[in-house]
C-alpha cells in the first residue's frame, strides 16, 4: 500500500540469499541503513531551519521588529514564571496546559538575548524542525522484533528452511524522501503557525510526531507516556491520538499503555487542580469561553450571525466534537478487527490516518477551532496511506484557514485602525481588491466543505487499508 507517497510492502526476497558480507537484517543495497534515515532527517529540519529563518528576517525587516499578533506577549509573559500554573498561582492563562510555561521557557532560553519578536519564533522554528525531523524518522520501515529473530534464524540456517521468506521493507527512493519534505517545507500548515504568527501549537505538533517515531520503533509505552506529557504540557487535544494509540495498538499491552497514558496526562492537571484549589483559584481549562469570531468552521456564523449563545454553542459543539471523534475511532476499531490477526493492532497507517480524522472531526464541529490547531495533522497525514496528489490536496484544502484568518485580521485591523498591523493593511489594499470580510466568510465555508471531505477520504482511506495483507501476499508471505 502506498503512506504518504512511500510504497510499503509485506515481504520480499527469499532468506539465504543476501550476498556475502551482508547483513542478514535488511537488504541494504535496497532499503537505506538507518544512519542514512537519521542524514535524511537532519537534512530536513536544517532545510526547515533555514527556510523559516529567513521568513522571520523578512518579517522583522518588513514590521521593524513591531510585534503583530495576538498571543505572542502572553506566551513570553508566561515563561516569566514558568512555573506558574501548575503551582496553582495564577489565574491567568488557564486555558493553557499546566506544564506549556516551562516547555516555552526550555524553548526559549538560548534566545532571549534576541529580540522578543524574533526570540519566539526562532524557538518554535526549532519545535517545527524537530517535528519534521521526527516524521522522516517515522517513515523508515522497521522490521519487528519476530521478524528480525526470524530472518536471523532462516539466515543462518538456510538449508532447515529452504522456502522460509524474509521479511523486510520495500526500498523508499531518495526522491520519495525529498518529495516529502519538499511538501512540509512548502505546507502554510508549519510555516504560518511557526514562523509567521508564532504559535504554540507547533510544540504540540512536535510531541505528536516524536511519539509516532518512537511507536514505529516499537517503543510503544515511551510513545504514550510521551503523549501524555504533552497533554498535561503542549496540548490537551493530543489526547485523542493518545486515545487511538491505546485503542488501536496490539492487545497485549493494551491497560499498560492506557495506565501509562492517562496517568501521565492527567497528573499535571491533578497536581495544578489540587494547588489551584487551595489557593481559591479557577480549576485548570475551566472559565475559559472564547468568542470564536477568528474561527475557521461554521460556529463562527452560528454565533456571530444567528446569535447562538456562547455557553450553549460550547456545550453542543463539545458534544458534537466528541461524538464525531469517537465514531470515527469505533470505525477504525471495526476495520482493524477484520485483519488476519487483530490481536497484532491495526498497522501505524491506519492509526495515523484514524488520528488525522479524529483530529479532523474534532476541529470541524468545536465552536472554537482556529488555524494553528491544524499543524497537529502534518504528523500523520505524512503517514495515510495514500498518493501524493492527495497529501498535496489535503495540505491545500486545509491551508485555506489560514487564508482566512489572514483575511480576518485585516478586516479588524482596518476597524480598529491597529497600527502594528498597518504595513499588512496597506500590503493587503494594494495587491487584493476585494473586501476582507467578505472573503473571511467565504474562506470559512470553502474549509468546513473542504475539511469534511478531507476528513471522509481519510476514513474511506483507513477502511480500505486496514484489513490487512491481500489473499494473494499472504499466500506469498506462507511460501
Amino acid at each position: 500500500m502506498r503512506v504518504g507517497s512511500v510504497t510499503w510492502m509485506a515481504s520480499d526476497g527469499a532468506a539465504g540469499t543476501s550476498p556475502p558480507g551482508r547483513s542478514p537484517e535488511l537488504d541494504v543495497g535496497a532499503v537505506p541503513k538507518r544512519q542514512q534515515w537519521w542524514r535524511w532527517a537532519a537534512g530536513a529540519s536544517a532545510a526547515i531551519i533555514v527556510t523559516r529563518l529567513a521568513i522571520v528576517a523578512a518579517l522583522y525587516r518588513l514590521t521593524g521588529g513591531a510585534e503583530f499578533t495576538d498571543d505572542t506577549g502572553m506566551h513570553l509573559a508566561m515563561t516569566d514564571d514558568p512555573l506558574a500554573l501548575i503551582s496553582g498561582t495564577t489565574t491567568e492563562h488557564g486555558q493553557h496546559p499546566p506544564l506549556l510555561p516551562a516547555l516555552e521557557w526550555l524553548l526559549l532560553a538560548p534566545f532571549r538575548w534576541l529580540p522578543d519578536m524574533v526570540a519566539i519564533r526562532v524557538a518554535y522554528v526549532i519545535a517545527e524542525a524537530v517535528a519534521v525531523g521526527a516524521t522522516v524518522l517515522t517513515l523508515r520501515p522497521r522490521q519487528t522484533h519476530a521478524q528480525a529473530h526470524a530472518q536471523a534464524h532462516a539466515q543462518a540456517r538456510p538449508h532447515a528452511h529452504p522456502h522460509a521468506h524474509a521479511e523486510r521493507s520495500t526500498p523508499i527512493a531518495r526522491p520519495e524522501v525529498l518529495g516529502i519534505v519538499a511538501v512540509l517545507i512548502a505546507s502554510p500548515l508549519l510555516w504560518m503557525t511557526s514562523a509567521v504568527m508564532a504559535q504554540d501549537e507547533v510544540i504540540a505538533a512536535a510531541v505528536l510526531a516524536c511519539a509516532l517515531a518512537l511507536w514505529r520503533s516499537e517503543r510503544q509505552i515511551l510513545a504514550v507516556a510521551l503523549l501524555g506529557i504533552g497533554v498535561g504540557g503542549a496540548k490537551v487535544f493530543l489526547v485523542l491520538p493518545l486515545v487511538a494509540l491505546v485503542v488501536l495498538g496490539p492487545a497485549a499491552d493494551r491497560i499498560r499503555r492506557a495506565l501509562v497514558g492517562g496517568s501521565t496526562a492527567t497528573i499535571p492537571y491533578l497536581l495544578a487542580g489540587i494547588a489551584a484549589a487551595a489557593q481559591r483559584n479557577p480549576l485548570p481549562l475551566t472559565g475559559f469561553d472564547p468568542n470564536p469570531d477568528f474561527g475557521m468552521n461554521l460556529w463562527v456564523f452560528a454565533i456571530g450571525t444567528s446569535g447562538v449563545p456562547l455557553g450553549s454553542a460550547k456545550a453542543v459543539s463539545t458534544a458534537l466534537a466528541l461524538g464525531a471523534a469517537i465514531a470515527i475511532l469505533l470505525v477504525a476499531r471495526r476495520a482493524s478487527l477484520d485483519r488476519p490477526d487483530p490481536s497484532t493492532g491495526a498497522p501505524l497507517p491506519v492509526i495515523a490516518g484514524t488520528i488525522a480524522a479524529m483530529l479532523l472531526g474534532f476541529f470541524v464541529t468545536f465552536y472554537h477551532a482556529t488555524p494553528e490547531y491544524l499543524v497537529l495533522l502534518v504528523p500523520v497525514i505524512a503517514l495515510v496511506p495514500w498518493r501524493a496528489p492527495w497529501s498535496l490536496g489535503a495540505h491545500a484544502v486545509l491551508s485555506v484557514a489560514w487564508a482566512g484568518n489572514v483575511f480576518f485580521g485585516v478586516a479588524k485591523a482596518k476597524m480598529s485602525g491597529d497600527s502594528g498591523k498597518a504595513t499588512f493593511v496597506r500590503l493587503y489594499d494594494r495587491m487584493v481588491p476585494f473586501d476582507p470580510r467578505l472573503l473571511h466568510k467565504a474562506s470559512i465555508v470553502v474549509w468546513t466543505l473542504g475539511a469534511a471531505a478531507v476528513m471522509l477520504t481519510l476514513l474511506r482511506t483507513v477502511r480500505a487499508a486496514a484489513p490487512g495483507p491481500t489473499p494473494d501476499s499472504r499466500g506469498e508471505e506462507r511460501g
